[in-house]
């Protein structure tokens, strides 16, 4: 009978002990299901911030290699870079969720800053047109005419956005390297 107690005390151990490890096991698989599901949400959003700045990149070159005064206009400015502003603006904010606090900020008042001053140069530009000729701060208008127009070799305006996006591939590279 002692034997059968014994034996009983083993059964139950062994039976303590499977239980235990097959809870390890199970905890270790969500943890690496948790680890794939964000990963994989890194990857893409860090492919789609990527994609969206190069898009947001071209499409103020593009404006800014226009030379039509008629497309000169916030008109024009939106239809080439509002789209793909808005969509970087939305990755940025899911961005703050699924990266390091931060991590994308510097990059992202950037781009933002350089939009805006896109928008507002070609406002002013506009109101300044509208005025008669004599009356046209001439100052302002070269001004507005170094953000506007894309000089080629020496456009500081164009290397900032350049900058930006370099800086956002460098530090979403290994996210999407990983995918």
């Amino acid at each position: 009978m002692a034997c059968d107690r014994w034996i009983g005390l083993v059964c139950q151990i062994v039976t303590a002990g499977a239980a235990l490890g097959a809870l390890l096991i199970a905890l270790k698989a969500l943890r690496t299901w948790r680890d794939q599901m964000i990963g994989g949400s890194r990857f893409e959003l860090a492919r789609s911030l990527l994609y969206n700045s190069h898009l947001l990149a071209r499409g103020i070159k593009s404006y800014r290699a226009v030379f039509s005064q008629q497309d000169r206009t916030p008109e024009g400015v939106a239809r080439s870079i509002n789209e793909p502003a808005a969509e970087l603006d939305r990755c940025f904010i899911e961005a703050r969720s699924l990266f390091p606090a931060d991590m994308l900020a510097d990059e992202r008042k950037e781009l933002k800053s350089c939009v805006d001053e896109l928008y507002l140069a070609t406002i002013r530009y506009g109101r300044e047109m509208d005025k008669p000729e004599d009356k046209r701060d001439q100052e302002k208008l070269q001004e507005y005419d170094a953000l506007m127009w894309s000089p080629g070799e020496d456009d500081p305006f164009g290397e900032r956005v350049g900058r930006a996006v370099d800086s956002l591939t460098r530090k979403l590279q290994p996210f999407v390297a990983r995918g």
